[in-house]
C-alpha cells in the first residue's frame, strides 16, 4: 500500500468521472460503479456492496479520527 499524493475531493470525483466516461464511450463497462471517500474507519458501516477484504485493516491503519 502506498499514500497518493493529497487531492481534492472534487478533483477526485471528477478525474473519476472523466474516466468512466471513457471507458463506456469505448464500449466498456468500468470496473467500479462509484468510489466513496471515508475519513474513519467508522464510516466503513455506512458502505454498501462487495469490498476488498484487506480494506478494513487499511482504513484502520490510516484512520485520520484516531489518536
Amino acid at each position: 500500500m502506498f499514500t497518493a499524493p493529497p487531492r481534492s475531493a472534487a478533483e477526485l470525483g471528477e478525474r473519476y468521472a472523466e474516466l468512466a466516461r471513457a471507458e463506456t464511450a469505448r464500449g466498456r463497462e468500468a470496473e467500479f460503479d462509484r468510489i466513496e471517500l471515508i475519513r474513519s474507519a467508522a464510516a466503513l458501516d455506512g458502505l454498501d456492496g462487495p469490498r476488498a477484504d484487506y480494506l478494513e485493516p487499511v482504513v484502520r491503519r490510516h484512520d485520520l479520527t484516531s489518536d
